[in-house]
């Protein structure tokens, strides 16, 4: 079980989550995405399966459960799914169970398809139930885990396997152990109430040939429960005798609701709910804790599901969940360093966008991503290149965006500056000058200054970079009245600062070389302003 007490997000950042409550969550996404991934891969889904089962130690030697294995292999159906999962003395249960406590993504993985196919077979065996349905487990745990489950009273908890209970409450008391594995674990009986009238995981009553009398109704992994109480009776009274019982209640809660929502979109950074997440968010989500080439393990198994040719009902929306794939590949490989593969996938992705729109409106995130990625390998005109295309679409775009147009004129400035191209520098900064002064952006406006003093500066035009550094540093200090530390805009004001003294030292310089009645008057006016000895 993983427990969980969310807490009001304000920030869209993983930093601040506790490990329970990061843990709760990605399993949450994991098995989400393992819900709804497509059947086009349920072939290699099965291999896997059969190859760790085949690999567990436990059945390596055992000539029962591999017969057990090749009969698995040889005569399986979607809809024999749960009838596998609870046969006695099966390999299926254990060998699942045991990948989905390790928390090893790769092991639960390989389980894709048996956990897909028990999901569907509960949504699809739709029991029905009185309203609300009480339901019971017994079962044995350890102090520490009883403890932690306290702790987190009136927060959630979720199961991380396929969760049997019943509805007949003796049988569960049964599976507590009665205390007579004290002091070594706990029993323990969850008493669950269950409002059937709510969207929830799927759950069904599942009677065959093993279980004919117990009640028995199976829930779907990843189900979500809210923790009421939980209370040690030391005389818990069963059939005429005293035994200490941990009694913990719990409720049943809906799939969507509204705590779960907001810290997942805390987490990946994206509104989306909670029964609609697919594989590639995972891989993002993994991408982002750093866990780069299993974030692309992913990606390329979603990519395999995709049909191919594109189904023509649904082309538009799988190019761009393939532009979207591509994307994400690429600026992992980005963070990676790795140049080569980054610019190949997201050309391939531009490629795909442009299938869609040549005004797609996510090229220009892909445009400013290659762009960022020549810059950072120091190809300048590669990076002159991609701002050129992205300022062209979106000068063309029916309805043009200014502050679009300011942040690329802004972008383009400085790479044309290192490439000595001076004039085209100073008209592209000139251009996100104005449109940052009609919509009264004054940081923006100290920003275009002080990239026009720099490049003043490299022409060795030191007048006109100090009045550029000036008028920068000028407008960041009183937009904001006098205190910008911590912002964004800080080092501008730090290098504008050390622009106007650099500056001011080569005018006085020039100005006693050339004797210059000009220069010496400038120097006069420096000195006055303290910016000179």
């Amino acid at each position: 079980m993983e427990t969980c007490n969310l807490k009001q997000c304000s920030s869209k950042s993983f930093e601040n989550v506790d490990k329970q409550s990061s843990t709760f969550i990605f399993k949450q996404l994991l098995f989400e995405s393992l819900y709804h991934i497509s059947t086009n891969v349920e072939k290699s889904g099965i291999d896997d399966m059969i190859c760790a089962c085949r690999a567990n130690k436990n059945y390596v030697n055992n000539l029962e459960q591999q017969k057990l294995i090749d009969e698995f292999l040889s005569s399986y159906k979607p809809m024999d799914a749960i009838k596998w999962y609870i046969k006695p003395g099966c390999f299926l249960q254990e060998s699942m169970n045991e990948a989905l406590r390790s928390q090893d993504i790769d092991q639960i993985f390989k389980f894709r398809r048996i956990i897909t196919d028990i999901y569907n077979q509960l949504s699809e065996l739709k029991s029905e139930f009185c309203d609300p349905l009480e339901v019971y487990r017994g079962q044995l745990m350890k102090r520490f885990a009883v403890l932690m489950l306290k702790k987190c009273s009136g927060g959630l908890v979720s199961v991380n396997s396929f969760f049997s209970t019943s509805e007949d409450k003796h049988v569960a008391e049964m599976f507590s152990g009665l205390g007579a594995a004290r002091p070594f674990l706990e029993s323990v009986l969850f008493e669950i109430m269950i409002d059937t009238t709510i969207k929830a995981k799927p759950y069904a009553n599942i009677k065959t040939e093993h279980i004919k009398y117990e009640k028995e109704v199976l829930m779907s992994i990843g189900t979500v429960f809210r923790i009421h109480s939980v209370n040690f009776d030391p005389k818990y009274y069963y059939h005429e005798i005293y035994v200490p019982m941990w009694i913990i209640k719990l409720s049943l809660i809906k799939v969507e609701t509204e705590e779960i929502q907001r810290f997942i979109n805390c987490i990946i950074d994206q509104e989306i709910k909670p029964s609609q997440i697919p594989l590639s968010i995972l891989a993002d989500y993994l991408a982002d804790l750093g866990q780069f080439d299993k974030a692309l393990k992913y990606h390329e198994i979603q990519l395999n599901e995709l049909p191919s040719p594109l189904d023509l009902a649904n082309k538009q929306q799988q190019q761009l969940d393939l532009s979207d794939i591509y994307d994400s590949m690429g600026s992992i490989y980005r963070a990676k360093k790795d140049y080569i593969l980054a610019l190949k996938y997201f050309t391939i992705c531009i490629e795909q966008r442009k299938l869609i729109s040549h005004n797609h409106p996510k090229l220009r995130e892909t445009y400013l991503q290659v762009a960022f990625l020549c810059r950072e390998n120091a190809d300048y005109n590669g990076a002159l290149e991609w701002y050129s295309k992205l300022l062209d679409m979106q000068e063309k775009a029916l309805n043009p965006d200014e502050l679009y147009i300011m942040e690329t004129c802004m972008l383009m400035g400085p790479v044309l500056c290192v490439l000595n191209h001076f004039p085209e520098s100073i008209k592209k900064l000139e251009q996100a000058l104005q449109i940052a002064e009609r919509e009264n952006m004054s940081h923006e406006i100290a920003r275009a200054y002080y990239h026009m003093g720099v490049v003043y500066d490299k022409q060795n035009d030191p007048v006109k970079a100090f009045i550029n550094y000036k008028q920068g540093y000028k407008t960041i200090k009183g937009s904001v009245n006098g205190t910008i530390k911590g912002s964004f805009y800080e080092e501008f004001a730090k290098q504008c600062e050390k622009g106007l003294k650099a500056t001011a030292n080569k005018i006085h310089a020039y100005a006693r070389i050339e004797l210059c009645e000009n220069l010496q008057f400038f120097v006069l006016f420096l000195r006055k302003r303290r910016l000179l000895g």
